[in-house]
């Protein structure tokens, strides 16, 4: 299976998306955590923990960046063959 271009666009896109939200769920974390650190999250249906959805950021952000480095390495080394 052959990924075209507009493939590799859409799963970068998707990437910055996803990195965007773990960003976001680190900051919001932190933010509970600063001001009580006995503090909870909810969305009205869902209560959690703060200092796991820091975690949970964290992972994200790790694991998108190494997703990124294989997609650019796996584009380099396909240019060097060709």
């Amino acid at each position: 299976m052959k990924i075209q271009r507009d493939d590799w666009l859409a799963i970068g896109i998707f990437i910055v998306i996803f990195q965007i939200l773990c960003c976001w769920c680190i900051d919001i974390s932190t933010s509970a955590l600063i001001n009580n650190p006995d503090a909870v999250l909810t969305n009205s249906w869902n209560t959690i923990s703060p200092m796991f959805t820091y975690h949970v950021g964290l992972y994200g952000i790790i694991i998108t960046t190494c997703l990124t480095v294989l997609i650019l390495l796996h584009v380099i080394l396909k240019e060097k063959k060709e």
